[in-house]
């Protein structure tokens, strides 16, 4: 498909959207403003170049890192900055060896947000540290800013090029904006270290748009979470985005729940897996989920 038909199909996935209403996600922090329509662990020490992230993984599928060739530091970083400006905090693991190939999560800001409040919105670090994950949090980028969502789909390279980061296993989530910058980059393939699993929260994917969407990207897991509450992308932008997910995976039928209350869709191609979240809360309270969102990415690599 050649990228002006590219552009004109995904120019209709995401709707605008605008709150007058600050509704906190996870209690500390508010996304009231517009959202947009979506335009255009464990390894051992190996030998692996110091040039790339990708070369993390060599093909004898031993996992690390070569002593010296990530300088990267253990703990907080801030104020680290894409080719384009658009700023990004990294959180390592308290125990980061810098010899060991970690899985990286990605986690976006929302409508206004920066990398700071989407983790304090979220709490993702503590959880992330105890499930060996190195966490990058990402400033605000809208979906229709097709030049920006090419630019932080770098995030996940840059992090890898500072710190040991096994490059199949890396994971993207993000709260409304920030989830629909997922769908940007991986619907238009914009992210050199691709994600293996993907985590999007309230996203606003219009239901008659996804419902005739070509399936754009290779088979790969997905947790939908989105609010029945949500007044800003009502809770059928979840659904559509479940829907369209479980279709493009050609899943079977949804199973009984789990006990978190999440619904999974198995017999996916692949081997890989959808799971459709649906809260109670409003648009921008983001779920109590943070040890199972790690618990479904940490089951898929690519």
């Amino acid at each position: 498909m050649n990228s002006v038909r590219l552009g004109l199909l995904l120019a209709a996935v995401f709707a605008y959207g605008c709150s007058n209403e600050a509704e906190s996600a996870g209690g500390t922090t508010a996304d009231a403003g517009p959202d947009a329509r979506l335009d255009a662990g464990d390894g051992t020490t190996g030998d692996a170049s110091p040039e790339t992230g990708a070369d993390a993984v060599k093909e004898s599928g031993v996992r690390g890192c070569a002593a010296g060739s990530r300088p990267g530091a253990s703990g907080a970083t801030d104020g680290m900055m894409t080719p384009a400006g658009h700023g990004y905090n990294v959180r390592t693991p308290s125990s980061y060896d810098p010899l060991r190939a970690y899985p990286l999560t990605v986690a976006f800001a929302p409508s206004g947000g920066t990398a700071e409040s989407i983790e304090q919105a979220t709490q993702l670090t503590s959880t992330a540290s105890a499930a060996g994950h190195l966490i990058a949090y990402v400033d605000t980028v809208s979906p229709t800013d097709v030049a920006g969502a090419q630019d932080v789909a770098l995030v996940g390279q840059l992090v890898a090029d500072a710190w040991c980061v096994d490059p199949k296993r890396i994971y993207y989530t993000g709260s409304s904006d920030g989830g629909g910058v997922i769908y940007t980059m991986v619907l238009n393939d914009y992210s050199p270290l691709p994600p293996a699993a993907i985590a999007p929260f309230a996203a606003g994917t219009s239901p008659s748009a996804l419902s005739g969407l070509d399936c754009l990207a290779a088979p790969f897991s997905v947790m939908v979470m989105h609010n029945s509450g949500d007044m800003v992308f009502p809770v059928a932008y979840g659904q559509a985005g479940r829907d369209y997910w479980a279709r493009c995976n050609e899943c079977g039928p949804a199973a009984a729940p789990l006990a978190n209350g999440c619904v999974p869709f198995t017999g996916c191609k692949d081997g890989v897996e959808v799971q459709y979240c649906e809260g109670s809360g409003g648009h921008g309270a983001w779920p109590p989920l943070n040890a199972d969102i790690f618990a479904f990415f940490d089951r898929f690599s690519r």
